[in-house]
């Protein structure tokens, strides 16, 4: 029913967002050993963006087969919860 394509966009969507996040992702210089440089944070100013530089190991010793895991782990769950209990068939 309705909760079901609901359930089904939700995962397509992720999904989606989840290919195309993979396909663009872009290591600006690989041979260096340093993630703010390796990632190309450095053209991000400390003082305008210290979360994101902050974040560089954890951007750096990103898992994408586990973060996809991961996450549809989570979606599941929360739509899980938020859907109603079946009802029993007669």
């Amino acid at each position: 029913g309705v909760d079901a394509l609901h359930v089904y966009r939700v995962l397509f969507g992720y999904l989606y967002g989840h290919i195309l996040t993979e396909l663009q992702e872009v290591v600006e210089r690989p041979e260096e050993t340093d993630d703010v440089l390796r990632l190309g944070l450095h053209r991000l100013t400390i003082t305008e963006f210290p979360n994101v530089r902050a974040l560089a190991s954890a951007l750096g010793s990103y898992d994408g087969a586990a973060e996809l895991d991961r996450g549809l782990d989570l979606l599941l769950i929360g739509l899980g919860a938020t859907l109603p209990a079946p009802t029993p068939a007669l």
